[in-house]
């Protein structure tokens, strides 16, 4: 017999279901991507099938934005997307925010909530380096609009995911030019 603590009991159980606990949660862990297809919205869906480079998502809070944007970037990066053909077994997206608060505490999470944690080999959030890396060599930076287009210069991307309105007409066009290379999505 075994302890287990569930909610703040402990509990005493056999081996075999513990074993079989942990069966069922490693099935649910690698399956989370897998489900989003019968959980996400008709409105996602519409969004996920599209075939279209730039893609907008419009709606009002807790409409569900933040997470088809974070299925999205998850399907890319781990080279299955249940709506529609893969270019690439591998991506290399960015995420850009406002600020790298709302970065760590949205996005970051909203990504992190649809990767299964046997996929991410690296998951790091440090004073200069903000990303998630996978197994299979894809990656996620998380970055800042607000500094301007200077410091997005340089790399060919798979995608760029921009939460909330860039302002900024010189970060949208050094965007778009980080996708033309890989044919990426906005």
């Amino acid at each position: 017999m075994l302890t287990m603590t569930v909610r703040g009991k402990k509990i005493k159980v056999s081996r075999e279901f513990a074993e079989a606990l942990c069966d069922l949660y490693d099935a649910w862990n690698f399956s989370r991507i897998s489900l989003y297809p019968w959980l996400s919205l008709p409105v996602a869906r519409q969004f996920h099938r599209d075939p279209k480079r730039f893609k907008g998502t419009f709606g009002g809070n807790r409409s569900g934005k933040t997470q088809a944007n974070a299925a999205e970037v998850v399907m890319s990066m781990r080279g299955e997307n249940y709506f529609r053909p893969v270019e690439r077994q591998t991506a290399q997206w960015w995420v850009l925010s406002e600020d790298y608060d709302t970065a760590r505490e949205v996005q970051r999470e909203a990504i992190l909530k649809w990767l299964p944690q046997t996929d991410v080999e690296r998951n790091v959030w440090s004073n200069t380096e903000h990303a998630i890396e996978l197994r299979n060599g894809s990656s996620v930076d998380f970055k800042t609009w607000t500094r301007g287009f200077a410091p997005l210069q340089g790399r060919a991307l798979d995608g760029i995911w921009q939460d909330e309105e860039v302002t900024k007409e010189a970060v949208i066009n050094e965007c778009t030019m980080r996708l033309i290379d890989r044919r990426g999505t906005l």
